[in-house]
């Protein structure tokens, strides 16, 4: 029987200890209810500009210009859309909870000196710790903080390169001309392509064309900051109608794939393996018509060839 007593004076007090955790990290949490309010009245569709500030780092300022998003600062390149929309859903938020929070107890929830500062439409969002038990985050909207589902809070990260796109062309931008390290390619009257090897071989015009949209439609697996000065190595000059001076980007072929890096925004482009050749390689040679020649049966042995992605991911 006093076993028992004890047993049950232990289970009793660890429930109190996990009741009053859930105190000291929920002070004042209103109830959850079937219906849960946005933390804003804001339209998204309205914000022209965002600004993302780190904790540490430069900060990120987005610019919508003819549809589309600019980065700003520190650079001024195309934005990556999804970000900026990951960053107008901060606007739309559910509230599953508001604290009551003074400023002397900011610091408990990481709001003290968050990780970044989204400030956008009037409206600062400052994003905390994570809750440790639910699936939530603390956000601090204006003077109130909220508890909001971390799995949409995901892409709102802190470091400016996060925020840059991942297309090689930018988005709205034409392409005009392709400086290759094997061949120059342009657009002529009538929107079709034409190329010139600058060794042996030619450039066909499907040839031409196909390059030219592998360019247009890919995008990078992953954008990096380019830390140092990038390898040596060919370079890749792209001519928009809409640039003065074109995109340069420096050709690193790795085990792994094909990085591209831009050294003046000091940006680096992760694309795969399998896009090397559609990108840099319009160059056809007599060896590889002869095998175009070749009957079909040889090519696969009745197995059709596999139609590679064209990334746009």
């Amino acid at each position: 029987m006093r076993r028992k007593r004890i047993a049950l004076n232990i289970a009793l007090l660890a429930l109190a200890l996990a009741l009053a955790g859930l105190a000291y990290l929920r002070p004042g949490a209103e109830p959850e209810g079937s219906e849960q309010p946005p933390v804003t009245q804001t339209d998204p569709s309205a914000v022209e500009r965002i600004r993302v500030v780190p904790e540490a780092g430069a900060t990120t300022v987005l610019q919508r210009e003819g549809g589309h998003w600019r980065m700003r600062e520190p650079h001024g390149i195309a934005a990556a859309e999804s970000a900026v929309e990951a960053l107008l859903g901060l606007l739309e938020a559910e509230s599953e909870g508001r604290l009551e929070v003074g400023s002397g107890q900011l610091d408990r929830y990481g709001l003290k000196d968050p990780a970044v500062t989204v400030e956008m439409a009037g409206h600062r969002f400052r994003l905390g710790d994570e809750h440790p038990i639910e699936p939530q985050r603390y956000v601090q909207v204006d003077g109130t903080v909220h508890l909001v589902q971390a799995a949409s809070l995901r892409q709102v990260e802190p470091a400016w390169h996060h925020y840059a796109s991942r297309r090689l062309v930018p988005a709205g931008a034409s392409l005009v001309r392709l400086e290759l390290p094997e061949a120059s390619l342009e657009r002529v009257e009538g929107g079709t392509w034409q190329g010139e090897a600058s060794g042996d071989g030619h450039v066909t015009q499907d040839g031409a064309r196909s390059t030219a949209q592998a360019w247009e439609r890919a995008r990078a697996l992953e954008v990096s900051a380019l830390e140092g000065d990038p390898p040596s190595g060919a370079v890749v000059r792209l001519h928009l109608a809409e640039r003065d001076e074109p995109l340069r980007y420096r050709i690193e072929r790795r085990d792994e794939g094909l990085r591209l890096h831009r050294p003046a925004p000091g940006l680096s482009y992760r694309l795969p393996g399998g896009r090397a050749e559609a990108l840099l390689d319009p160059v056809t040679t007599a060896e590889a018509e002869e095998a175009t020649e070749a009957p079909a049966s040889a090519e696969t042995n009745g197995v059709a060839p596999d139609a590679s992605s064209d990334g746009d991911g």
